[in-house]
């Protein structure tokens, strides 16, 4: 589909329906404040002119809100490589149509143009460009308004998004796992679950789409913070090796296994502080964890996906592990810690043990769940031995 959209001259998008069986062409009639008009030129012609209000200043980009971006068909997933991928779109929205291109914005009920703002407007810039790392700069905020929209099958998560990691790949040459480039694996595997008042409640998937390391295996928004990899970011890991299992004709489709192998250091915990914070706009966050009996101030765990009551059982009887990832200065965080611009962030992954009966126990297995940030104070992972572990 992604090469149909991207070879087409024009996309018609059918943005009022909500299934794909529901018609397009009928719309709601628009409030419209009549004035007669009796030319004095002419006085024997009478008429009419049909004006409507506008609760914006910018009644364009008002309009295409409530039209486009606000409507069902910017909720699904899979229309996001069609607006993504397509040159220029004729959209018919619930109240008028749009037309878009690379380079300006217009709308049925007027003349005027804008000109486009979002980041996908500019997709096919981004794939002209000549320099691989610019390619790959709006990945993550494309799958931060990716993984919160709506799928009627579960499996389709990867194959929906497929399209667009086709073209990064075929200009990077880097390699694909289950919706995270390897080139940057150790900052992107520092996503976490949002939930969003308007978007899908974050919930693990029912059926095996994705290793747990990746944000494919789960629903609703997943965002990074800060949004892009700091500058001075310090990888406290070594990945030995990373993996996907695919299934099908697509090699950035549907994946049925993964794993990744890592040597970093990694430390125990034995439970969360009591309470639960509401940072961030949901409710995942624990204020700080205990480790050897005390409490690790200027910290904060997120977990993944709700999260699963067997996880939080477990957490709580068996404690968990924290696997270090990177140290980095954080001068743009926007919530809560908020380290100064000489005070270094440690991140990593919340990890639960993985039944090792029948496999090879001299290299432990883990899955994610979480994942974790410690403000200033490295020193809870001084002591802590360095381990080659699997994560799947």
């Amino acid at each position: 589909m992604g090469r149909i959209f991207g070879s087409a001259m024009i996309t018609l998008v059918a943005a009022l329906p909500e299934t794909s069986h529901d018609g397009f062409l009928s719309r709601p009639k628009a409030k419209l404040i009549t004035v007669a008009f009796n030319p004095s030129r002419r006085p024997d012609h009478n008429g009419y002119f049909y004006l409507q209000r506008s609760a914006s200043v910018d009644f364009r980009y008002k309009e295409y809100w409530r039209n486009v971006d606000a409507g069902e068909w910017n909720k699904r997933a899979w229309t996001l490589q069609e607006n993504l991928k397509s040159k220029c779109l004729l959209i018919f929205g619930p109240m008028m149509f749009h037309f878009r291109c690379q380079q300006e914005l217009r709308a049925e009920n007027t003349q005027a143009i804008r000109q486009p703002d979002a980041y996908g407007v500019s997709w096919n810039f981004h794939l002209s460009s000549p320099s691989a790392a610019y390619v790959a700069e709006p990945w993550q905020q494309i799958i931060k308004d990716y993984s919160g929209r709506k799928l009627t099958y579960a499996l389709d998560k990867l194959p929906a998004i497929s399209a667009l990691a086709h073209d990064i790949q075929e200009r990077t040459g880097v390699q694909y796992l289950a919706g995270l480039w390897r080139d940057r694996l150790v900052w992107t595997l520092l996503w976490e679950c949002f939930d969003y008042n308007e978007g899908l409640a974050p919930v693990r998937s029912e059926v095996y789409r994705a290793p747990s390391w990746s944000w494919a295996a789960g629903d609703g928004t997943i965002a990074w913070c800060p949004t892009d990899q700091p500058l001075e970011f310090n990888e406290e890991v070594v990945i030995l090796d990373a993996e996907t299992t695919v299934v099908g004709e697509d090699p950035l489709g549907r994946v049925v296994g993964g794993s990744l192998t890592l040597t970093g250091r990694i430390q125990h915990a034995s439970s969360l502080a009591p309470g639960v914070d509401d940072f961030g706009g949901h409710s995942l966050y624990y204020k700080t964890f205990v480790i050897n009996g005390a409490y690790v101030r200027n910290s904060y765990v997120s977990l993944d996906w709700g999260p699963p009551s067997d996880v939080v059982e477990r957490m709580k009887t068996e404690g968990f592990w924290l696997f270090l990832l990177a140290s980095y200065i954080d001068p743009e965080a926007d919530r809560w810690p908020v380290p100064g611009d000489s005070e270094f962030s440690f991140s990593g992954l919340v990890l639960l043990a993985v039944n090792n009966e029948s496999r090879d126990k001299s290299v432990r297995r883990f899955q994610r769940v979480g994942i974790f940030r410690v403000i200033k104070d490295g020193s809870v992972f001084e002591t802590a031995p360095e381990e080659t572990i699997i994560i799947v």
